[in-house]
């Protein structure tokens, strides 16, 4: 007789990537073709050529150097004489009552106060306007002044534990909110609407109140309008991390992780038991009992780390009596719930028969096979998103149940 045991069996979900929201989007800047920046300095917006970036440099000097970035290529910063210019398409962009920058940085740790975006005529707080990063303790500083006392200042510390940092300012009205890698860090409401309005340019790395930024800049957005918090979110690339998430499975599955994109060139899984290759990022790992494993991600002198915790369970210690299948699935080829299936088919007997049926009754779905599931397809076309009804006959302990419910076909 099999203990029983109340099991909620978890599919493999994946982590999700970024889409840039093109809503009031100004000008996006990815560098991947930064390369290829002429003599004229100028690097355009990826969604709106009228939209430019001047690159200031000493003369000689090659005009974008390319470095490994958050998707593809990012820019490099020696922090010395390399900075921006928002001058094309900008006019008036940061004077607005509401307003969103956001970026990837992944800093040099030089130890001094460095800018990165700055539109001030002096550094007091007079009709100014900056983001700063200090490595000393490691935060993002947001100055919105428009004279000494009247301000939307926001502060947040970034995470240790990653190398690429992700920061949104959004100003709407008289609140700025500052984001650090998709979570909303602070937020501040200024006592009335606060004027930006000043002669000077909006830059990035201005040497005018402290140091140049050293490191890399990527995926460059600013936006017309303040971001929602789910649209900060679909800015997030989730460099340096695991895409599986924390999930549970049979004693003898592998389970196959994958990873986002990263310029680390080395990498350790820890513990390593159980792990086919614990140097590599993307590996299989077999787990004989439950366990959180860690992966570090090594590379110019920065270490990022994600976990991913396996829960598992001896399919010979569980309750044969109750089927475990989702409410829902959303079969669109992005692997991820893309088949309704019996999330524990090796605690059955045996099962008799697997059918999906339509909500006229019409079956359009039939297996013997427990490890085989519906795609949402019936005669090789895709079915239309609605509720569908399923029925499966198993055997446990030699008698036959039956257990049937319903789910949802999203697309």
């Amino acid at each position: 007789m099999k203990t029983r045991f109340i099991l909620l069996i978890l599919l493999l979900p994946l982590l999700a990537q970024a889409q840039i929201p093109t809503s009031s989007l100004l000008g996006y800047f990815d560098f991947n073709d930064c390369e290829e920046v002429d003599s004229s300095n100028v690097l355009v917006s990826n969604f709106d050529p009228g939209v430019q970036i001047n690159i200031i440099r000493n003369a000689g000097v090659s005009n974008c150097e390319p470095d490994c970035g958050v998707d593809e290529s990012s820019m490099r910063f020696n922090g010395i004489n390399e900075q921006l210019i928002f001058f094309t398409g900008f006019s008036g962009a940061f004077d607005r009552r509401s307003f969103s920058i956001a970026f990837y940085i992944k800093p040099d740790f030089t130890g001094t106060l460095t800018n990165l975006f700055s539109k001030r005529e002096a550094c007091d707080d007079e009709n100014a306007f900056s983001i700063d990063y200090n490595p000393a303790n490691n935060r993002i500083n947001v100055l919105i002044s428009e004279e000494p006392g009247k301000n939307g200042n926001v502060s947040a510390t970034l995470d240790n534990d990653k190398c690429w940092q992700h920061i949104a300012y959004v100003r709407d009205d008289n609140h700025s909110l500052l984001y650090i890698n998709g979570e909303l860090r602070d937020e501040n409401f200024a006592p009335d609407n606060i004027n930006l309005s000043n002669s000077a340019a909006m830059t990035f790395a201005s040497p005018l109140c402290s140091d140049r930024y050293a490191g890399l800049l990527d995926e460059l957005a600013f936006y017309d309008n303040a971001l929602t918090a789910f649209q900060v979110e679909d800015l997030f690339f989730s460099p340096d991390q695991i895409i599986n998430r924390d999930t549970a499975v049979f004693l003898g599955d592998v389970v196959d992780i994958q990873t986002t994109n990263s310029c680390a060139n080395s990498f350790q899984w820890s513990p390593s038991i159980d792990v086919a290759d614990d140097t590599s990022p993307n590996t299989q790992i077999t787990p004989g009992d439950t366990r959180t494993y860690t992966l570090e991600f090594y590379g110019d002198g920065c270490t990022a780390t994600d976990q991913i915790t396996i829960t598992v369970f001896d399919p010979d210690t569980l309750d044969c009596t109750t089927i475990y299948v989702p409410n829902a699935f959303t079969p669109n080829n992005d692997n991820l719930n893309d088949i309704f299936k019996i999330n524990n088919p090796k605690t059955i007997d045996g099962l008799i028969s697997f059918e999906i049926l339509d909500r006229w009754g019409g079956r359009v779905f039939s297996t013997t096979d427990a490890s085989i599931g519906w795609d949402g397809k019936f005669a090789g076309t895709d079915v239309n998103p609605g509720v569908f009804l399923y029925r499966i006959r198993f055997l446990c302990d030699n008698n036959e149940e039956v257990q049937s419910g319903s789910l949802t076909l999203l697309r």
